[in-house]
């Protein structure tokens, strides 16, 4: 359960929680130049010689461009610490506001920015610390669908200068293409993050590391079990020794059977040991969590703004997404469902799922719940339920099944989500066109294992050009990264499938590269050709590619990154 929030079922609940916004006067865009200024030769030469530096490479560069929000937007990236991140913003925030907003989006887009989540974060927890109106009034922009996306053109038309992403791109997956018809939907825009930001946002502020410019996020992190720890040659020696020191045993002990029983029943009790001490331990931490988020709900203004942003998010989401798929079944014509379908977001494949790890500690599921059914969302729930007073336990877990069973689930259906089949070990269904690249690149390995032919039928008609691969979301260095990884693999095959492999491998790359380079062309006005300038390892993701870009360097579109209607009073007072 969760306290009762009032505010959770208020349109204008960031005005409640954290006051109105003060009438702000937009300030000048950078400083102004004054003409004839008079100047000191002297302290202009000793400014220009102190701001000389070396990069990494050894080479002359600049430490800094002497303008703050033009620091930020070049020097923030994934390889940046987090203390000099906040820095830059807040040297960044005292020039522009605006532009610092929209620095701090980019750092996220994942098609239109530098697609760094976790410095993204740090980044968001700046602005969450000291302008949480502004933080909180802008989260839907993360997965609000506002990056605009070019028509893909067709084979005939492929000369033309404008090009654009493919279906397969996209943070989705879709229905499979057969109980659809052929022909080829894809959305008209795209957006900066996914739903799962929302909900790693919300738990890094629930372990107070939002805010922290050092802090590691060991909150998005599983601990390793002990027994997979790497602990070398040695550790092997010692496995291998008392291996041999029980086989002995065994023989003075009467035998394999006489040893397996003992061992059976000694397993066990230790078993059932474990599993009693696992049990308690957990009714402790979820009694620990279930303190901690009602103390910091009734204490943190800004925490629980937070936290009813994102179930308003998810809850606005879902309660679209079935509204459209009771639509899709209504829907006679296969061309209406391709319409329909497009609509769907990717709420439901990253909501939180009960007792797991983000509800485990926030119970967003409940939050989540709780506004769709004071909107009316949740139809068929039998039993009348009281919001204007704290929820009750029963009701709580009543309302959070009902949540699951006739919202989340066929949803998560019709979906097709790949994990849900991986987890299902359902391999032979898998509709691979659709894997996301992150998750094709990560998950390669398994498809081979569990369904090798299907793989190389895929591969090969790849590589005929057939079908397509999605890449378009990998930056150059991943790319380069992943040939690496892939090539230390291919020695456990046989030497028969070692050259098809490496070809198959290099085809691949090939149209990844070319996916890549198409999403670059489509963000510019034409140009055929992406010329690379520094790409060295050590430069990390830094890789500088000239093209003819649109006036702003990091938004295509004004409105897209973040509000600044002043009537709606989201933006802080500078």
């Amino acid at each position: 359960t969760i306290p009762y929030i009032p505010e959770l079922f208020a349109q204008d609940y960031l005005d409640q929680i954290l006051g109105p916004s003060l009438p702000r006067t937009p300030g000048p865009e950078g400083k102004k130049i004054i003409p004839n200024e008079p100047t000191n030769a002297f302290i202009t030469a000793f400014k220009e010689e102190g701001n000389k530096s070396r990069n990494c490479n050894d080479a002359p560069a600049f430490a800094s461009t002497f303008n703050p929000v033009l620091d930020a937007f070049s020097t923030i990236d994934g390889n940046t610490p987090g203390k000099h991140i906040h820095r830059l913003l807040r040297e960044s925030w005292a020039e522009s506001p605006e532009k610092t907003l929209r620095i701090i989006w980019n750092l996220r887009s994942i098609h239109d920015g530098k697609a760094s989540k976790m410095n993204f974060y740090r980044a968001f927890g700046w602005l969450y610390s000291n302008h949480p109106k502004t933080a909180i009034g802008n989260l839907q922009l993360l997965v609000d669908q506002v990056i605009e996306q070019k028509p893909k053109p067709k084979k005939k038309d492929e000369d033309k200068e404008d090009y654009a992403l493919e279906e397969e791109d996209f943070e989705c997956t879709s229905v499979d293409s057969d109980a659809l018809g052929k022909e080829a939907f894809q959305p008209s825009s795209l957006s900066h993050g996914y739903y799962k930001d929302l909900l790693n946002i919300l738990l890094l502020a629930y372990y107070n590391q939002l805010s922290s410019s050092t802090e590691d996020f060991t909150a998005l992190e599983s601990p390793r079990p002990d027994f997979t720890q790497e602990n070398g040659a040695k550790a092997t020696r010692r496995r291998k020794n008392r291996q041999t020191a029980k086989a002995e045993k065994r023989k003075e002990n009467g035998g394999k059977k006489v040893c397996a029983k003992e061992v059976a029943e000694y397993v066990k009790k230790t078993q059932l040991k474990a599993s009693r001490a696992a049990k308690k331990a957990r009714s402790d931490q979820a009694f620990d969590d279930h303190t901690k988020l009602i103390n910091k709900l009734k204490t943190n203004p800004a925490f629980k703004a937070l936290y009813i942003a994102v179930s308003r998010i998810f809850a606005s989401s879902l309660e679209s997404d079935i509204k459209i798929l009771r639509e899709i079944v209504k829907a006679e014509s296969k061309k209406e469902k391709r319409r329909l379908k497009w609509k769907l977001t990717m709420a439901a494949k990253w909501a939180p799922t009960l007792q797991c790890s983000h509800d485990r500690h926030t119970n967003i599921a409940t939050g989540i719940a709780l506004v769709m059914y004071s909107n009316g969302a949740l139809e068929g729930l039998n039993k009348q339920l009281r919001i204007d007073d704290k929820i009750t336990e029963v009701d709580a877990k009543l309302l959070r099944g009902f949540w699951r069973r006739w919202i989340l689930s066929p949803l998560r259906r019709y979906k097709e989500v790949i994990e849900a089949k991986m987890s299902a070990g359902e391999w032979d269904s898998v509709i691979y066109t659709q894997v996301p690249s992150l998750s094709f690149a990560r998950n390669k390995e398994h498809f081979a294992k569990h369904d090798e032919t299907r793989l190389s039928s895929y591969l090969e008609d790849v590589m005929s050009g057939e079908m397509t691969i999605s890449g378009a979301t990998l930056p150059p260095h991943k790319l380069v990264y992943e040939a690496i990884a892939t090539a230390r693999t291919l020695d456990m095959y046989s030497k028969s499938d070692l050259e098809r492999l490496r070809e198959q491998e290099r085809i691949n790359r090939e149209r990844k590269k070319e996916e890549l380079l198409q999403r670059l062309r489509s963000m510019g006005s034409g140009l055929r050709y992406a010329r690379v300038v520094e790409g060295k390892i050590s430069s990390g993701t830094r890789f500088l590619i000239y093209m003819q870009m649109p006036p702003l360097p990091f938004a295509r579109n004004k409105e897209q990154f973040f509000k600044h209607d002043e009537a709606r009073r989201i933006l802080d007072t500078a």
